[in-house]
């Protein structure tokens, strides 16, 4: 079963990812910061993380730079309420996998998760 980490500070969302993620067979582990998800990471070694941006502690771009920097394989998909260009500017060269806006159609979530994780099939 893979790993799936998400990290937001947000309750509603990590609860409708909770419920998303584990219906689509995936173990799920959550942090509510980026730096609690980063000591997460080294705990659970996820085979992705999916990330807030704009978090309290440590943001989600941070985040991500720290967890390439050991695991530059793990894909990392950022969620973001605000596609602001100053924020997001050269979000793939931060390390950012996919980028995508808050709300997400859930059929479209589906369909990043399955292609980051690199599945054709339904898990």
């Amino acid at each position: 079963m893979k790993k799936i980490l998400v990290v937001d500070d947000d309750v509603g969302s990590r609860k409708f990812l909770i419920m998303c993620l584990t219906g689509m067979g995936y173990q799920v582990d959550i942090a509510q910061n980026g730096e609690d998800g980063l000591k997460k990471f080294r705990d659970v070694a996820a085979d992705l993380v999916v990330t807030d941006c704009q978090m309290s502690n440590m943001d989600g771009y941070t985040m991500t730079a720290e967890i390439k920097k050991t695991s530059p394989e793990t894909p990392v998909m950022m969620l973001t309420g605000s596609f602001h260009k100053d924020i997001h500017r050269n979000w793939r060269e931060k390390g950012v996998d996919l980028l995508v806006k808050k709300p997400c159609p859930l059929n479209e979530l589906k369909t990043s998760i399955r292609t980051l994780l690199q599945e054709t099939t339904i898990p």
